[in-house]
């Protein structure tokens, strides 16, 4: 469950979170358009007009895009964004702004509140070919791992994470020389019936690397 071999993933990120945004709202699109045909070849008109949509929808200082990818090992070979945003409610405004079905945007409303009252930020996957299909992903950042393990054991109530997974997440973040935490989580669905979540790893070398003997 927690872990996908990712196939023919091409992208382009400005910020690994929601920081920067990647285009500014209220332009052409023609930026993403260019990034798109760069990935895939070329961009046919209708993604070209998705695309144009997607730049429309973001709100400045709100909700913007922070990646765009090309999924080329899935069906319609579809173009990734990544929206992220300064709240819960500007992430499923430009979700809705941007055209994603009413089923879609229930099932975001079902994730956030997932994470109520947890110190986190999100970021919402959309996948767009000649219109926003029904996949979407909702990625959860935490600021501790206070909150990380509260969602893990509500993901446990949903039956999406069981408990040998929570415990091998704790096990990772108590780190050694290397510095090791959970990054985020994600919960992906095309379908009510197909919710899935995955856990993203991370982690760094601390400590003066020149300075470091090998354990005898």
């Amino acid at each position: 469950m927690w872990s996908e071999i990712r196939q023919a993933l091409l992208s382009v990120t400005l910020d690994e979170r929601q920081v920067t945004p990647m285009v500014q709202g209220g332009g052409t699109g023609a930026g993403l358009a260019a990034l798109a045909s760069a990935l895939i070849g070329s961009a046919p008109p209708e993604v070209t007009a998705m695309l144009d949509r997607a730049t429309d929808a973001q709100m400045a200082g709100e909700a913007w895009i922070t990646q765009l990818g090309a999924m080329l090992s899935r069906p319609h070979q579809p173009i990734r964004l990544n929206i992220g945003g300064r709240s819960r409610a500007a992430i499923q405004d430009y979700a809705e702004r941007v055209g994603t079905s009413p089923e879609s945007l229930e099932r975001l409303e079902t994730w956030f509140d997932l994470a109520t009252g947890l110190d986190a930020d999100f970021i919402v996957a959309i996948d767009l070919a000649e219109s926003v299909l029904p996949r979407i992903g909702l990625e959860f950042y935490f600021a501790d791992t206070a909150g990380s393990g509260q969602f893990l054991e509500r993901l446990g109530a949903q039956g999406l994470c069981n408990a040998a997974e929570r415990d091998g997440i704790r096990l990772w973040n108590e780190g050694s020389r290397l510095a090791r935490r959970l990054n985020h989580v994600k919960l992906v669905a095309s379908s009510s019936d197909d919710v899935s979540a995955k856990a993203y790893l991370a982690a760094h070398y601390q400590g003066d690397a020149a300075g470091w003997e090998r354990p005898a």
